[in-house]
């Protein structure tokens, strides 16, 4: 995993925690999270649907699965949204809690290119960036 460059810290928000991953050629690809079942969007809670709805109104709803987080069940809903594929994590209340969007190179903040270029993964394959973005959970 690609360690963030000094001054990262300035591209963090105040109340959510962004953080940016970066999987290069060389890691396998990760298996589904333990504890996820994939689902019928028929059995997503409405008040789920309608914050997805509600923050992304003209998205297609690809996906959905759902899994326990802290010992709460929270769901994921896969989107594709303009062509970019978007991963949220929302509460049975409807609380969006982390937000995973596909990024591209030249989405990244210049630190973070010019910290990846100096590293010791410059010239590995980057397959994915992620910008993940939680929020404030308030706990």
């Amino acid at each position: 995993m690609f360690t963030s460059p000094p001054g990262w810290q300035g591209y963090l928000e105040m109340n959510s925690r962004t953080v940016i991953t970066i999987a290069l050629g060389a890691s396998l690809a990760l298996p589904a999270a333990a504890g996820e079942k994939r689902i019928k969007r028929s059995d997503v809670p409405n008040t789920v649907l309608a914050a997805v709805t509600a923050k992304y109104p003209k998205a297609d709803m690809t996906g959905f699965a759902q899994e326990e987080e802290a010992g709460k069940t929270v769901y994921e809903v896969q989107l594709k949204v303009s062509g970019t594929r978007t991963d949220l994590i929302v509460s049975r209340e409807g609380k969006i809690l982390t937000e995973e969007k596909t990024i591209s190179m030249k989405e990244l903040p210049d630190v973070v290119r010019q910290g990846l270029s100096t590293s010791r993964y410059s010239k590995a394959r980057v397959l994915k960036i992620e910008k993940v973005t939680e929020s404030d959970k308030g706990e």
